[in-house]
């Protein structure tokens, strides 16, 4: 560090950036850089990004093309500059602004202030806000969900399932007579949700055998919190997961891991006309992620009726619209992007809602990401 020198541009922490509740910026000076006594952190909004308009049809958000000399999105809102905080410190330092707007591109840019003059400003970053206002909760302590099998942290906002494989594992060895299912462990969020679209973001562990993300009407909660946990029956319980022949086969040739698909309470395959479920979850397990059946987006922009693996993404966004009556998923590493929206049952209060069977973990992100 050269005294006299003035500082460098700071070098933004691409990882620890995120749009989760507001903008949260994370920033370090270069090494070899001139010393800083402050910094200040400017923002601009480019741009917005949109799920669709029609509940009945699975939609992908674009790419927003941003071009620096431009600065357009998807519709254009060209303004200057806004200076946020302007932060003490020497070194490594993190600031955030909360008047941002949902479903929004932004970029933000800072620049240091040190006794030998100031910096260029660092290299600009694009950053993305959730598709709707975040919702604030943290998992339900009182639902009834199963203590032996499940432990929530102290701050309720991270569970951990302790379960046993043994079941998992015998599947894989041998046929299971039709009607027998998987009894799944389930926790709900502490919040119902009674109007208006609202998101959060949830962290998956990879190496979880299955974790369910989705949402579930209050009406399906007794069923879901029955103090039975039979494990067979003629006709599958609504709170299971279906394991029947074919998921013998399919968890012989993806090595014990269950293909479990969406419970739409018929017997038969998926219908041509989707009706809204009274809970939609998508199928994490080892590292993939299961849609359920119904209009799936490919790579490639085209829709299928199949269930579909994907890769798991870092960071999975859950964006329920109550008034209009769907859920939508998002990957929310980079540009997001929106894996599958499924009509949802909203007339009544809905949960965000989680199911987890063998061991795994999963966090409910707080506001103050970092």
């Amino acid at each position: 560090m050269i005294v006299n020198q003035s500082p460098f541009p700071p070098e933004l922490d691409t990882k620890k950036c995120s749009a989760y509740g507001g903008l949260n910026i994370h920033w370090s000076l270069p090494l070899d850089s001139g010393p800083a006594k402050s910094f200040r952190l400017e923002y601009q909004l480019i741009g917005f990004y949109e799920a669709g308009s029609s509940a009945n049809e699975a939609v992908c958000i674009e790419e927003l093309d941003v071009p620096k000399d431009s600065r357009v999105g998807m519709k254009e809102n060209h303004q200057e500059w806004i200076c946020g905080p302007l932060v003490e410190g020497s070194g490594a330092a993190v600031a955030s602004v909360t008047a941002v707007s949902p479903a929004s591109a932004y970029a933000v840019r800072v620049q240091a202030f040190g006794p030998a003059g100031s910096s260029d400003y660092s290299q600009e970053l694009i950053i993305y806000t959730t598709p709707a206002e975040v919702l604030w909760f943290r998992l339900d302590d009182r639902s009834g969900y199963n203590k032996d099998s499940l432990e929530l942290s102290e701050d309720r906002r991270t569970v951990c399932s302790q379960a046993p494989l043994g079941i998992v594992a015998q599947l894989a060895e041998r046929p299971c007579p039709t009607g027998t299912f998987l009894p799944v462990d389930h926790i709900v969020g502490d919040f119902a949700i009674t109007r208006g679209r609202h998101a959060w973001v949830v962290d998956v562990d990879p190496s979880s055998c299955v974790v369910r993300v989705g949402v579930v009407n209050a009406t399906k909660l007794p069923d879901w919190f029955s103090t039975s946990r039979q494990l067979s029956s003629p006709r599958p319980s609504s709170g299971c997961l279906l394991a029947r022949e074919t998921t013998v086969r399919k968890l012989k040739r993806c090595g014990c891991v269950p293909w479990f698909e969406q419970d739409s309470g018929h017997d038969s395959g998926s219908e041509e006309v989707e009706t809204a479920q009274p809970s939609l979850l998508i199928t994490i397990a080892r590292g993939r992620l299961f849609l359920p059946r119904g209009q799936t987006v490919s790579a490639a922009g085209s829709t299928n009726m199949a269930t579909e693996a994907l890769p798991l993404p870092r960071r999975l966004t859950v964006c329920l619209d109550h008034d209009e009556g769907w859920v939508a998923f998002y990957n929310s590493d980079g540009t997001p992007s929106c894996f599958c929206r499924r009509l949802v049952d909203c007339s009544g209060p809905v949960y965000p809602a989680f199911g987890m069977l063998g061991g795994g973990k999963l966090r409910i992100h707080p506001l103050d990401l970092g």
